[in-house]
């Protein structure tokens, strides 16, 4: 691909808690790519047909009132395409919206722009229909480490083998993903190879995306982080840590290690992850099962209450800021 002929998009798909967002802000850090916050709208708003006609001035409406962009800390002011400026198309509009972004944040010359919302992975194929030039990123992690990840949010799941399903799919998903597309399109991302060996797998992915490798990217730096999404993301910027990788050794129960190998089966080897509890771990019994599957309902319900409660608080604040905003732009 020309790097030089479009403004082309990246998606970094996989299960969440992978390290897309790390990712994402290391590759941000190439002065020729772009990486925006989470644009989880791009895939609740995308139409089932390319071809379908798409009033940009209603999109980028709809999309000024999610949530998501809401908490991004750029506004577009009321600013909207002028007449014939862009194709009435779903991806021209998107494209539109984030070439502003990059003026905002000073990217206007790059040539590559990344989307790492890792639950994309769901619309990935039909977002490979709606931008046919763009590539993606596989991002794959240990799923127990996934799953200790996933169990310490507000909005993950609570128990291990809810966990150990719900990385099943994605991985699943995204494996499907590599045969559909195929690998001029998508690139497969080891989370524990990247954190330790940077340069050798940015390397290897400056190449999948037709750039020279830059020294920057060895840091996540490249990425404006959202305030609201920071308790999240609290190592971006700072320096790699190899080791993070294992955690889930010291802290993830052996049982539970057992449940999520018992679960998954063959695929931790497969992906090379070596098993703990060998190939055949003790059965998960139907009142163990029913029990955590309970709690899972139970506690994750309380963590989307506290994750509800959150983004409210947050929501609320930033339309309070922006109210102050306009009063002060106000002429005495």
């Amino acid at each position: 691909m020309n790097k030089t002929a479009s403004f082309s998009p990246v998606f970094i798909v996989g299960c969440q808690r992978s390290g897309s967002t790390m990712l994402g802000a290391m590759l941000g850090a190439h002065p020729d790519i772009l990486c925006l916050p989470e644009a989880q709208f791009v895939g609740d708003f995308l139409p089932a047909d390319p071809a379908d006609h798409i009033e940009p001035d209603e999109l980028l409406s709809a999309i000024e009132q999610h949530w998501r962009f809401r908490i991004w800390d750029f506004t577009l002011a009321g600013a909207r395409p002028r007449p014939g400026e862009i194709h009435s198309s779903f991806a021209a509009t998107v494209v539109w919206l984030v070439r502003r972004y990059a003026t905002f944040v000073g990217r206007h010359h790059a040539s590559i722009w990344i989307e790492q919302q890792p639950g994309h992975l769901k619309r990935a194929w039909h977002l490979a229909q709606h931008f046919p030039d763009a590539r993606f990123l596989h991002i794959v992690r240990d799923g127990r480490a996934v799953a200790l990840s996933l169990m310490e949010r507000d909005w993950g799941q609570k128990r291990i083998l809810a966990a150990a399903k719900f990385w099943q799919e994605r991985v699943a998903l995204g494996l499907a993903l590599e045969i559909a597309l195929g690998p001029a399109r998508v690139r497969r991302v080891q989370y524990e190879a990247v954190l330790n060996e940077p340069r050798e797998e940015l390397e290897r992915l400056c190449e999948f995306l037709d750039l020279p490798f830059h020294p920057t990217m060895e840091r996540p730096t490249g990425l404006r982080l959202p305030p609201f999404t920071r308790m999240d993301h609290q190592l971006i910027g700072s320096r790699l840590v190899g080791s993070r990788a294992d955690r889930w050794r010291q802290h993830v129960k052996r049982r539970d290690i057992e449940i999520f190998e018992g679960q998954t089966g063959d695929l931790l080897p497969l992906l090379g992850y070596d098993l703990v509890c060998g190939a055949q771990p003790r059965r998960l019994g139907s009142f163990e099962k029913l029990q955590l599957t309970l709690q899972d309902h139970a506690l994750r319900s309380v963590g989307q209450l506290r994750f509800a409660r959150r983004r409210r608080r947050h929501l609320r604040k930033l339309r309070v800021l922006s109210g102050l905003g306009n009063s002060v732009e106000q002429p005495a």
